[in-house]
């Protein structure tokens, strides 16, 4: 057992910014989230998040962070518009996921001494990972009348994705991703009917800045 902590307070030195050999890197975006549940054809909302990844292989992200949304949506336009049935919805998601850069292009790029940069200046990456999942369902409209909030409000998800990112300087980058979560749930809208045949399924896209933290492997790459 005293290995096993002094493992971990080792681990964790050894991943002190600006003493670190890992690569380390934190990063904060925002985006569009769009579920298909029961209601209406496509609820749309805003996605925040962010995150701190740490590169233990040069092709290998394993990140873990955090989103928030907000999704609303309601049978307006839509087959069941009759219903008149709506929602909006608050999701907070927890995530830990791995990241495998599968193709990078060695542009020209420069630190700001003027040195060529020994990495790549855009890479496309493909990731996948896990997280439980916060929501909590408002009843709009017509659901307000039949709305049973009995329901586990946690679940968890599988989200699987695609991804660029892009070095603008030794130290910051921007990224686009775009992801599909695939949770065990059919509530996430906060209704399900008998006609229902699979789970709530939402995807996600964002935009993000990436502040790549100082450290010896870094430094000597300007």
């Amino acid at each position: 057992m005293r290995i096993f902590f002094l493992a971990i307070i080792f681990g964790f030195f050894n991943l002190i910014p600006g003493k670190s050999q890992i690569k380390q890197e934190i990063s904060a975006g925002a985006g569009g989230l769009f579920l298909f549940g029961d209601i209406g054809t496509m609820g749309k909302g805003l996605l925040t998040h962010g995150s701190w990844g740490v590169f233990p292989l040069d092709d290998f992200k394993i990140l873990a962070g955090i989103n928030a949304a907000w999704i609303s949506g309601s049978d307006e336009g839509s087959r069941n518009e009759d219903r008149n049935l709506a929602y909006s919805t608050v999701l907070i998601e927890p995530l830990v996921q791995v990241q495998f850069f599968y193709w990078k292009w060695w542009g020209p790029g420069y630190s700001r001494r003027g040195l060529v940069l020994k990495e790549p200046v855009l890479s496309a990456y493909i990731s996948a990972g896990f997280s439980p999942v916060w929501f909590n369902p408002g009843p709009r409209r017509g659901l307000e009348d039949s709305f049973e909030d009995n329901f586990p409000h946690v679940t968890v998800s599988v989200p699987i994705g695609i991804g660029v990112r892009y070095v603008m300087s030794g130290n910051w980058a921007m990224g686009w991703n775009a992801e599909v979560r695939m949770p065990a749930t059919d509530f996430l809208d906060g209704y399900t009917s008998a006609h229902s045949r699979a789970n709530d399924v939402y995807y996600g896209t964002s935009i993000h800045l990436i502040y790549r933290l100082p450290s010896p492997a870094r430094k000597a790459l300007r």
